[in-house]
């Protein structure tokens, strides 16, 4: 019996370090679409590593857009991946969409800001989305790109979606974290050797598809009365080097036959600070505090000018 008394107490212990110490326990969930092919479930508002996540109505990270929209303030939709998502370790405060309205109160203006995005989201994922959802008459659609987004496209395979909360703060701990880590752990990086001539061959037609969703999905805002802002994302092998990869040019031709200027994240990234532990968490997230203020800066420059 005083084993079974101490092998629970274990369990507690372990369940209330990962519950209250580490913030494990309560996901963002998200659930599967069939032409969108993932998005957040609507309405979350919840504690991740002691971090708010407000998810609304319409699966943004984000407040609820208002029903009838104010004259005295600008709409603004921004679309993104797992850049614009911020992660759990961003607390709602400290995203750039949520910094994006200080810096329109700064000017004198009130932004109302939509966050639409999640993780590996890409072209396809932004087009399916409003073709379904419209962009709720927004004075300004800006999307957030990086070079890779060229050809990253819905593939609607298993994307190890969290569907349900956990039993518990610990069982999430172990069959999320611990678990994967010993199967990347164990797997031979022999298995994955590539041919790199059909890889290579694999990659632009990816890259087709990706190019053709994301004309299209201008051309759908513009028709839905929006206009169109863009942020060229570098990653942070692009802002060490100070040269963009190939996706990079391949998406900014396709803005240039559309007539649109892209704000390249470079120089204000630089111009934040020249050490890029300040600004990225690891190849391309600027999941730090600094990088996401300087994120927001970015974004408030694409859009200034369709402001006034």
């Amino acid at each position: 019996m005083k084993k079974f008394i101490y092998f629970f107490l274990v369990l507690v212990s372990f369940e209330f370090f990962c519950k209250f110490l580490i913030g494990l326990g309560d996901p963002p969930l998200s659930r599967e679409h069939p032409t969108i092919e993932y998005e957040f479930v609507p309405n979350q508002d919840i504690k991740r590593f002691h971090r708010t996540i407000k998810i609304n109505s319409y699966g943004m990270r984000s407040n609820d857009l208002k029903k009838v929209k104010p004259s005295n303030e600008k709409r603004i939709l921004v679309f993104g991946d797992s850049v614009i998502w911020g992660g759990s370790l961003i607390d709602q405060k400290d995203l750039s969409t949520e910094i994006l309205k200080e810096n329109g109160l700064n000017e004198g203006i009130t932004l109302e800001v939509g966050n639409v995005s999640a993780g590996s989201w890409g072209p396809g994922n932004w087009l399916a989305y409003v073709r379904e959802k419209g962009t709720f008459s927004a004075d300004i659609v800006v999307l957030v790109i990086s070079s890779h987004d060229s050809q990253d496209n819905p593939s609607f395979e298993s994307n190890d979606l969290v569907k349900n909360k956990p039993i518990s703060a610990f069982y999430e701990l172990i069959t999320r974290y611990l678990v994967p880590k010993i199967k990347n752990f164990s797997k031979n990086s022999n298995s994955n050797t590539l041919n790199k001539k059909n890889f290579k061959k694999e990659i632009n037609k990816e890259e087709v598809k990706g190019l053709k969703d994301l004309s299209d999905f201008i051309d759908i805002v513009r028709k839905e009365g929006s206009e169109v802002s863009v942020v060229q994302f570098w990653d942070r092998e692009e802002y060490l080097s100070g040269k963009v990869k190939e996706g990079n040019l391949a998406i900014k031709k396709i803005l240039n036959a559309k007539n649109i200027l892209p704000i390249q994240s470079i120089d204000i990234f630089k111009s934040c600070s020249e050490d890029h532990k300040q600004l990225f968490t690891d190849s391309i997230h600027p999941f730090t505090k600094l990088g996401q203020r300087c994120l927001s800066r970015v974004i408030f420059e694409a859009i200034k000018n369709d402001l006034k």
